[in-house]
């Protein structure tokens, strides 16, 4: 775990390719890099039905009304 708390080593040139490929400006990287982590639970999603539909979803799943992966994805825990 202490190896985690360091900072990964980059190349300044790679952080430069980056840039230029993104289209972006020193600033607008920076403050991108800068800003606060954020998760899918951050966005609007369907996310909190699909899990209250969790026993339909493994129903229509085993009766191949649905494809199974969409339940192992999303309502398997």
């Amino acid at each position: 775990m202490e190896e985690i708390k360091d900072p990964y080593p980059y190349k300044e040139e790679l952080i430069e390719y980056v840039i230029k490929k993104l289209g972006f400006t020193q600033e607008e990287f920076d403050q991108i890099m800068s800003a606060p982590l954020k998760t899918y639970h951050d966005y609007p999603t369907y996310y909190s039905i699909i899990k209250a539909c969790k026993k339909p979803l493994k129903i229509a799943a085993a009766m191949h009304l649905i494809p199974k992966i969409l339940f192992e994805k999303y309502a398997k825990d």
